[in-house]
């Protein structure tokens, strides 16, 4: 053990002595002990440095206190994203930059609005004194260090800020940072030189007394510790420190992620219904109807995506009336629309010939289809009636004098059984306003059971009156709706309601806004609500938990989930920036369990505003059609709108290509490359089929593919470590290798190291990896060593995204598979995620965690994982020598195939770019002759051809060319299975090709 260890274990064991960074931010964590106190101890220790970053951005002493208690907010919910621990110093430094800076962009923005009243009221602004042109320089100087700072590596970052920040000695540094102290000085020196080339790119070299007499620290007072602290516990923070700390966080994360802090009570936990926005109004009273329909120059809504799959295919235009909510039949066969004065149609599908029409008594028509397909339900002002659903005709009523409600849904249907024998149905309907919802239940018409549900005071009005969010669990057990207020803080709830099904409420907290609009899909698994902020939040439906939010701006108007639960629509109400009297009715579509980062914009149609009405959205049952509806009730007071649109799209799904023609594989040796003597541990085609390379444990060599002629032989780690993995870039031109710690980049011309970010280091540092990919189509490089995997932008000096941790690495670490794979344009990322003895394939997109999906099937640890070219399968392969293909859309096993008796092992895989035939290197069995290569059919697994290797020697790795028409097989043994000796076949490399 080194003495920096030593020191390290030696100083924990120390009574009484203080916390290191790393296990205050530990502690901090939702299981920590003590963690209140953790927290205190970290504003204490940094928040001079915090808050003398924070006043260096922004001139008002105000501001700069709202940003501090914002670095420590976003502290509180992202602790566990700090690695290591210990480098919370620099993380935090990088924080308050963009924090203060956040800040200092909305004080501009919000100075300029008002400079524009005051030129606009005749006024000319005075001047309120100037800065000293020291102080000037200072301060732009300060501006351009923080800018450079806050783009370090965190590791780099956190090195300088410890060392050249906080005057500690690198020993100290290094026990901070829980790492060898020769590992801290590292990161400080090239922190230093990466920051002084920065800065000397920009005309600035640093003062020599050093960075200490320009970032200088700042006392903080008792009271902002104190308020700071608070926070932590959910005491005393303004709406705008919330703000400024959600926006951080929105910035730090590919989603956007809620700022939850703690609280102590039960009646925090409950969520906040917000006023509705100033665009939104009220539609009572209503005006006048004027001379004339409204106008929309100027009203500029967002682009649609031209290649989107959904294309509108069918308006069906309302003379008179306004649809606003659309539910298709059980079979999909009739669409039924409802709206305005109390309206409502019956559509063929296929034709689109009306097959009835009906009309209330003036009440708007929320629609919902009884479980047995024979009836409608309909909102009128005094409850809901129903209509056949053959012909319109109406049938028994559900009244609730004057409750209005603009929502209805119905619970499965409850069969009652006597012997076996169904005696009888119990049914069960709810629907509601922004006031009330009421169930009705009855097993014989007309004994009808009830319960309400109030979400206000009867002597209250609610504050958006539209805003009735309404989804039935498929197992009928609860319901979502606004739940009612809590008497603690005066707010409404968004729950998932038992209503009298015993099964328990469920709180759902995550909205700030008002909740307009829910919906649960039929396979039970997601529930999905959108808010009148622009906010949608997918949640898991088993556990009440939020899986992944979207910010889609305006309002969500609609929501909806296709019947397999596999697409999510939403309906937003987009207003324009331009023009306060208009807006633009937006629909969106995206994968329920992926959502991306910017989802789909299928339909962007501009309208006369302000809105104030109810939209709906709904699926075919097949999910190859959505249909949207848009009320607006302003219009009804309007001459010239009164033509509602139901907008029909239907999902092209694009042919699959024929099937590629099974290739001859009739495939022999064409070369058998002895140009080293070493372990052959990873080869690797170029993407232009010009070269190839193979790394051993000794170097790293060359050849020309048509010659076969040796380019470069290169030791990049001094001879003295293996090179465990490489990867060519897109572009053919440089090749990436991995060693033990570092990651390098040769020049495919020369074979000469290239430097990284224009430098002349390497900066790009993993860990003991051996597994490298690069991304097809962007400078970014995966790397995993089997306990994390790590995504690194090689086009800029930032760190990476993580997958998995590592463990403690002073422990002696057993050496894991490890195996990455890009899809088809580098969306997803395949990996191996190990757990003890068994493993699974994960698709992990990086940096957003919640839409990770797992792919299990191996009963032993996987060793390996390979994405066909085509995007479509995916092959992995175990230990035990099984072999599974899946499907890469549907997450589905298509085959697969066991080698070796089960005593076997899959030492590397490779799919055909041709006709996606699977190559695998394995042992065969003790009856099955020497290691070798097995070609398998894609579609069904069945074996194609046996390609013998070099007797005795394992196949370690295996790549096929980007266009199929050669395979390279790396082949070898380990000096110990040799004997010690120097075998002539310790490491070779062998070329396939098709004979003619």
């Amino acid at each position: 053990m080194s003495v920096a260890a030593v020191r390290r274990v030696v100083s924990r064991l120390e009574p009484g002595g203080p916390r290191t960074d790393a296990e205050l931010v530990r502690a901090i964590a939702p299981d920590g002990v003590d963690r209140e106190s953790a927290f205190a101890e970290l504003v204490n220790r940094h928040g001079p440095m915090v808050l003398g970053v924070c006043r260096g951005v922004l001139a008002d002493s105000h501001a700069a206190e709202d940003a501090f208690q914002a670095v420590f907010l976003v502290l509180a919910r992202k602790a566990n994203s700090i690695h290591p621990p210990g480098a919370v110093g620099g993380w935090l430094y990088g924080v308050a930059v963009r924090t203060a800076r956040k800040s200092k962009t909305a004080t501009v923005r919000q100075r300029r609005r008002e400079m524009a009243a005051i030129v606009s009221a005749g006024s000319a602004p005075t001047s309120t004194g100037s800065a000293a042109p020291g102080e000037l320089e200072r301060a732009e100087l300060r501006a351009i260090i923080d800018a450079e700072l806050a783009v370090l590596p965190d590791t780099h970052r956190a090195a300088i800020v410890l060392c050249d920040l906080q005057g500690k000695t690198r020993s100290e540094a290094a026990l901070e940072l829980d790492r060898a102290e020769g590992t801290v000085a590292a990161w400080l020196a090239r922190g230093r030189k990466t920051l002084a080339n920065r800065l000397a790119r920009r005309g600035v070299s640093l003062p020599a007394t050093g960075l200490v007499t320009v970032v200088t620290p700042s006392i903080v007072s008792a009271e902002l510790t104190s308020v700071t602290i608070g926070s932590f516990v959910g005491r005393g923070v303004s709406d705008s420190v919330l703000a400024l700390a959600e926006g951080v966080m929105r910035s730090l994360s590919s989603t956007s992620t809620k700022l939850v802090t703690t609280v102590l009570t039960v009646g925090a936990l409950l969520t906040a219904v917000a006023t509705a926005p100033a665009w939104y109004a009220h539609p009572e009273p209503i005006a006048p109807p004027s001379t004339g329909a409204a106008t929309v120059s100027g009203a500029e809504p967002r682009a649609k995506a031209a290649s989107s799959l959904w294309k509108e295919a069918k308006v069906l235009e309302l003379t008179g009336w306004l649809g606003g909510s659309a539910v298709y039949s059980a079979d999909g066969k009739v669409l039924f629309i409802g709206g305005t004065d109390g309206h409502v149609h019956a559509y063929d599908v296929v034709s689109w010939k009306k097959l009835w029409e009906y009309r209330g008594a003036g009440h708007f028509a929320a629609l919902a289809v009884v479980p047995d397909g024979k009836e409608l339900a309909v909102t009128t002002k005094d409850g809901v009636m129903f209509l056949d659903a053959l012909t319109g005709k109406a049938n028994d009523t559900l009244e609730v004098r004057e409750s209005a409600p603009y929502a209805v849904a119905f619970f499965p249907d409850t069969p009652i059984l006597s012997d076996g024998q169904l005696v009888a149905t119990s049914r069960k309907v709810i629907f509601g306003s922004a006031r009330e919802a009421t169930v009705k239940s009855w097993l014989k018409w007309p004994n009808v059971s009830t319960i309400t549900l109030q979400a206000r005071a009867a002597d209250k009005q609610p504050s958006d009156s539209h805003a009735v969010p309404l989804a039935v669990d498929p197992d009928g057990k609860r319901v979502v709706v606004t739940g009612s207020l809590d008497k603690a803080t005066g707010k409404n709830v968004l729950w998932a309601w038992a209503a009298g099904s015993g099964a328990g409420n469920e709180l759902l907290e995550g909205h700030k806004a008002t909740v307009v609009s829910a919906a649960w899909s039929k396979d039970g698994k997601w529930i999905v609500t959108g808010d009148a902020d622009g906010t949608v939040i997918v949640w898991d439906a088993v556990k009440f938990k939020e899986k992944s939010r979207l910010a889609l701006g305006g309002r969500i108007a609609a929501v909806t989930v296709s019947a397999d639960g596999k697409h999510t629509a939403a309906a937003v109400v987009q207003p324009q920036e331009r023009r306060e009297r208009a807006y633009s009715e937006e629909v969106f579509v995206w994968p329920t369990a992926r959502p991306p980062e910017k989802p789909e914009l299928i339909s962007s149609h501009p309208v006369g505003g302000p809105f104030a009405g109810i939209a709906s959205l709904a699926f075919h049952p097949d999910g190859t059609e959505l249909t949207s509806a848009f009320a607006n009730f302003d219009h009804l007071s309007k001459l010239g709108e009164l033509t509602g649109k139901v907008r029909v799209f239907t999902l092209s799904v694009p042919e699959k290509p024929a099937p590629k023609p099974a290739a001859d594989h009739n495939w022999s040796q064409s070369s058998v490359l002895t140009d080293h003597a070493a372990l052959v541990n990873g080869v690797a085609v170029a993407p232009d089929g010009k070269s190839f390379a193979a790394a051993t444990d000794a170097n790293v060599t060359c050849w020309d593919t048509v010659t076969r002629r040796v380019l470069w032989t290169y030791k990049p780690f001094n001879g003295n470590a293996p090179v465990l993995a490489l990867a060519y870039s897109p572009d053919s031109k440089h090749l990436c290798v991995a060693g033990p710690i570092d990651v390098m980049r040769l020049d495919i011309a020369t074979g000469k190291s290239a430097a990284w970010y224009d430098q002349n280091e390497i900066v790009v540092r993993f860990g003991k990896m051996h597994a490298l990919a690069y991304h097809p189509e962007r400078e970014r490089l995966a790397a995993s060593d089997g306990y994390a995997t790590k995504v690194q932008n090689l086009a800029q000096e930032s760190e990476g995204v993580f997958n998995g941790e590592r463990p403690e690495e002073s422990k002696p670490l057993p050496v894991l598979p490890a195996s990455v794979a890009w899809s088809k344009g580098g969306k997803q990322l395949a990996l191996i995620r190990h757990k003890q003895d068994k493993s699974c394939v994960v698709l992990w997109e990086p940096g957003r965690a919640e839409s990770e999906v797992e792919l299990t099937g191996h009963a032993e640890r996987i060793t390996c994982v390979v994405w066909s070219q085509d995007g479509d399968v995916i092959a992995s392969g175990d230990d035990k020598g099984t072999v599974i293909l899946w499907d890469a859309r549907t997450h589905k096993e298509l085959w697969r195939k066991r080698y070796g008796d089960g005593a076997g092992r899959i030492h590397a895989l490779a799919i055909s770019p041709e006709d996606n035939t699977v190559a695998i290197a394995s042992h065969l069995g003790a009856r099955k002759g020497p290691e070798r290569v097995v070609l398998l059919a894609a579609k069904d697994g069945a074996e194609i051809r046996h390609l013998l290797g070099p007797e005795e020697t394992a196949v370690s790795s295996l790549v096929w060319s980007s266009d199929g028409k050669f395979l390279v097989t790396g082949c070898g043994m380990p000096a110990a299975r040799a004997g010690g000796q120097a075998a002539p076949r310790v490491g070779e490399v062998v070329v396939w090709e098709r004979k003619p």
